[in-house]
């Protein structure tokens, strides 16, 4: 710790609930490299206990920078969906930019689409039929992309009609202030 104190995350005495934020924090006793943190408890399911988080950053531990930081996670396993997960994006090979915004367009229907399906495949409670791990360990994407996979291989003769909910949002600015 900046005081000089060596302590384990586990021993912090965070509590679910309430994160805690430290600045100037060496990562390793050995190390000279200082990083903020901030250290949080997921949330606990029926099926699973809450685990403590810890997240080393450069910017001000704080809760604006670790909510930004948690939707980090969700966003790259999007862009690993979005490339080598499913569409190989990087194949295509395209290098005419109109052409490239034409099956961006298309990707990105798709990727909506395919989400629509996983977010069916959790409500109808089906997970274990395409994820079948005691936990869910598939994103939201691959869960509907295995399954659409799955009717489209089994030659199913109807596919079932999912509607696309689409609401509206506002953006937030990239960087705010603690």
């Amino acid at each position: 710790m900046a005081d000089g104190r060596v302590l384990a995350v586990n021993t912090l005495g965070v509590t679910p609930g309430r994160p805690a934020y430290f600045q100037n924090v060496r990562l390793t006793a050995e190390a000279d490299w200082t990083c903020n943190l901030a250290v949080t408890w997921s949330k606990a399911t029926p099926n699973q206990p809450a685990e403590l988080c810890a997240i080393a950053m450069n910017l001000l531990a704080c809760p604006r920078t670790l909510k930004d930081y948690l939707k980090r996670m969700h966003i790259e396993e999007s862009f690993r969906d979005e490339k080598s997960g499913s569409f190989d994006l990087e194949a295509s090979k395209l290098t005419d930019p109109e052409r490239l915004n034409h099956l961006l367009l298309a990707i990105a229907v798709a990727v909506l689409w395919i989400y629509e399906i996983g977010q069916d495949v959790l409500r109808a409670d089906q997970r274990q039929e395409i994820d079948p791990a005691y936990k869910r360990q598939l994103s939201v994407f691959q869960i509907g992309w295995r399954k659409l996979r799955r009717w489209i291989t089994c030659q199913s003769s109807t596919l079932p009609v999912l509607t696309l909910r689409l609401s509206p949002f506002q953006l937030a600015p990239a960087w705010r202030k603690c």
